[in-house]
């Protein structure tokens, strides 16, 4: 997902992420979805609209993106030196 106004792009993508519980999401509309992960996120929701929740949403998952990337390169260099 690259751009935060693809709201059902977001809300997908914050589905897959491990940190979010998502018991009952099914009934929710994609907007409530992201409200509901950023709150799960700890992502302020008052008085922001669902574009604004979205464009942090979307900063915060790809943030978790790349350090899991940086972890799993860190994980493989040590295992590289160890052998």
């Amino acid at each position: 997902v690259l751009d935060y106004v693809d709201l059902v792009g977001v809300a997908d993508k914050a589905i897959k992420d491990d940190r979010i519980d998502t018991k009952d999401f099914e009934s929710y509309t994609t907007e409530t979805i992201i409200t509901k992960c950023c709150q799960q996120l700890g992502i302020t929701t008052a008085n922001r609209s669902i574009y604004n929740q979205s464009e942090s949403l979307l900063n915060n998952l790809n943030l978790r993106d790349r350090q899991k990337i940086a972890d799993a390169l860190d994980l493989n260099e040590s295992s590289n030196t160890l052998s």
